[in-house]
């Protein structure tokens, strides 16, 4: 049996905080690299008809300034499958194992793909156009001023998880 002083510690919020910031920063090099071809073809294409839009026979709008919202929205949906894939299996993404952190079930099981997609369904309000972007932001800081106290935060009360270091 082990002393009560190897049980699993909550991870702090700092660790937490620093945590995400490294994913967000990995990934804004691939998320970069999918928006940046997109958006490269839609100007090349505009600049192949010369015109601010391409228009179909039809007068359907095919490319434009709707590809912006677009790219937006591939870089919310890869950073979603990341961290809830990483999650499932391994418990970690990269800034946790970075950072020394894992996530788990609040029993201390392993997570699974259904958990780490609850877990982290609140970054999918990025998808909201417009919204998206600044509400994140802000449940980002009230998830960092709450894991400061070392409460479980609301996603991982809503999944029945807990992020500890180790």
């Amino acid at each position: 049996m082990s002393a009560p002083h190897d049980a699993p510690r909550p991870a702090s919020g700092t660790r937490r905080v620093l945590a995400y910031l490294i994913d967000w920063c990995l990934l804004s090099i691939p998320i970069g690299w999918v928006t940046g071809a997109l958006l490269h073809r839609v100007d090349a294409a505009l600049d192949a008809t010369g015109r601010d839009a391409v228009f179909t026979a039809e007068g359907e709008l095919v490319l434009g300034m709707q590809t912006l919202p677009v790219a937006a929205l591939i870089g919310v949906a890869l950073f979603y499958l990341y961290k809830t894939l990483a999650e499932a299996a391994t418990g970690r993404t990269l800034g946790k194992t970075v950072l020394g952190t894992r996530v788990v079930r609040a029993g201390g099981a392993a997570m699974d793909l259904r958990v780490a997609a609850r877990r982290n369904r609140w970054l999918l309000l990025g998808l909201i156009p417009g919204l998206g972007g600044p509400l994140v932001t802000l449940i980002g800081i009230i998830i960092a001023i709450r894991a400061r106290r070392a409460e479980p935060v609301f996603h991982d009360r809503a999944a029945g998880t807990r992020v500890l270091r180790g």
